[in-house]
């Protein structure tokens, strides 16, 4: 089942549809589903493993080992690779919701922006990049222009100070 939810959000990706649930989205979901499906195929594995193998001692062991060891730091770098916060916006005729979903790596900034077009599904309609890993969401350093068949995301790319804005415009799905 699990296995199927991580294929279908793939297949959907693939579509230019993204899953958007409580402020959290694929790239969230997605590390969880494969943790839960690499538990069930261990303890599977296992089982079989103890049902067939003489030495049982062993199995048992590398089974708590794997569940006690290997599978917290899998965990840990499911969290380390987490893809940034999501920003909420609606266009001023509040026909539009934007959600943005914003992250920096090293030295490197930027985000991906989408529409939503349900309650939990998004499109990607473009994305921004900084320098310096400046987060122009998190430092509230950007605004955007409401057209009636686009917007424009004005943004700073290297820090609050910085007058100087780019501007990257984008067309609504809807």
């Amino acid at each position: 089942m699990f296995f199927g939810i991580y294929l279908l959000i793939k297949f959907l990706e693939k579509l230019n549809i993204y899953i958007y649930l409580c402020r959290c989205g694929a790239e969230e979901i997605i590390p969880t589903v494969l943790m839960i499906c690499i538990a069930f195929l261990t303890s599977a594995v296992a089982v079989l493993l103890y049902k067939n193998v003489k030495h049982k001692d062993t199995v048992i062991v590398l089974t708590v080992a794997f569940y006690f060891i290997i599978f917290p730091l899998l965990i840990g770098l499911a969290v380390i690779s987490e893809n940034g916060k999501y920003f909420e916006y609606s266009s001023d005729d509040k026909k539009h919701d934007i959600v943005v979903n914003e992250c920096s790596f090293l030295l490197a900034g930027g985000g991906a922006v989408y529409e939503k077009t349900s309650f939990c599904t998004m499109r990607r309609v473009g994305g921004y990049t900084t320098d310096d890993g400046f987060l122009p969401f998190t430092n509230n350093a950007f605004y955007f222009i409401w057209n009636e068949n686009d917007f424009e995301l004005h943004h700073a790319v290297y820090g609050i100070s910085d007058k100087e804005y780019e501007t990257v415009k984008m067309k609504y799905v809807k």
